[in-house]
């Protein structure tokens, strides 16, 4: 049974139980509103890095454009070197038979 010097301790345990729960969910709003600032944050910059992404796959899409150009043309000039190899072997033959 509770006697009645009891009650203020009780009372003032009940108080320091409120603050404490006050003083939880303080602290976690804080963590909760500091975790939705950092997600907005975030979120703000997810354009900039999909135009970082298209960016990059427009220069590589380029550059593989710029080497099957630079393939094409060292195969024409080894199929031109080749040739005027044959010409010059040919002409060099009849020269000196």
């Amino acid at each position: 049974m509770l006697r009645s010097q009891d009650a203020p301790g009780i009372k003032c345990d009940d108080t320091r139980l409120k603050s404490s729960l006050l003083f939880f969910v303080l602290e976690f709003d804080q963590q909760v509103q500091e975790s939705k600032y950092k997600a907005e944050d975030a979120q703000a910059t997810v354009p900039e890095i999909r135009q970082l992404i298209a960016d990059a796959q427009n220069k590589t899409a380029n550059a593989r454009q710029a080497l099957i150009g630079a393939e094409h043309n060292a195969q024409i000039a080894r199929d031109s070197a080749q040739e005027a190899q044959q010409k010059y072997a040919e002409r060099a033959s009849q020269v000196c038979p």
